[in-house]
C-alpha cells in the first residue's frame, strides 16, 4: 500500500529516522521541501533490503523545510 509521512508540529532540529524494511519493490516519491545532498533524492534499494532515511527540520516557522539523508542496501 501506499503511505506519507507528515510531521506534526515540527521543531527546528527536529529528527525524524525513517527505516523501511522492504518485502517487495518499493518506491519513494519525496516531496520538494525536503533538500539532499547534490540535489538528488535516494532511489530505494528494493526487496530483501533495509534503507534508513533520515530528515532534519531546519525551517519549522517558514515553509517547514527539511535536510534528508539516506543509507541505503542493508541486507536484511
Amino acid at each position: 500500500g501506499s503511505h506519507t509521512f507528515t510531521p506534526t508540529n515540527p521543531k527546528d532540529g527536529a529528527v525524524y529516522i525513517i527505516t523501511l524494511a522492504q518485502t517487495g519493490a518499493v518506491t519513494a516519491d519525496w516531496d520538494s521541501l525536503v533538500k539532499w545532498p547534490a540535489a538528488t533524492a535516494p532511489t530505494l534499494s528494493g526487496a530483501g533490503k533495509t534503507d534508513i532515511i533520515t530528515l532534519v527540520c531546519y525551517d519549522a516557522t517558514g515553509a517547514g523545510l527539511y535536510y534528508g539523508s539516506s543509507v541505503l542496501d542493508f541486507t536484511t
